[in-house]
């Protein structure tokens, strides 16, 4: 293959390679498990600490992306490998990570909801606010309108 050839063809092969890491598309029914059982898990038990403003140890877990970055110690979550999962062995309290931070251990029903998660590897679905600064959507930042003229 010439070089000329090559020139073309590689800025095409990174684009692919590259496109193919972008976040994988989940069906219904991870999605439908995630929002019932593993969102509400992070929001009672983690939310309070690790939420965009307060980024405990740098870690924030408000999205998929953010799980995935993980904090100071490095990825939250390897998906499809909850026991290499930093998140799976600070709530199994195993190391000498012991997360909920000054709470009980999370139930076994709950650890094993999340294990599952990471199982299915990490399926996260998007709500309006997700991404966005609290009270986003508060009447003071809403563009005025001019409410209809009475007849």
């Amino acid at each position: 293959m010439s070089f000329r050839v090559w020139s073309y063809l590689a800025p095409l092969t990174l684009t692919v390679s590259v496109l193919g890491q972008e976040t994988p598309s989940f069906g219904p029914q991870e999605l439908s498990f995630f929002e019932n059982n593993v969102r509400p898990i992070l929001k009672s038990n983690c939310d309070a600490c690790h939420n965009p403003t307060n980024r405990s140890s740098g870690l924030s877990l408000d999205s998929r992306e953010n799980v995935l970055k993980g904090g100071k110690r490095g990825p939250a979550a390897q998906p499809g490998v909850p026991a290499d999962s930093l998140l799976i062995r600070a709530v199994e309290q195993t190391s000498d990570l012991k997360m909920p931070l000054g709470r009980p251990r999370l139930a076994d029903q709950d650890i094993a909801t999340l294990r599952q998660w990471i199982d299915q590897k990490l399926p996260w679905s998007v709500t309006k606010n997700d991404g966005k600064p609290r009270n986003w959507d508060h009447w003071a930042f809403q563009a005025p309108k001019r409410p209809a003229v009475p007849l």
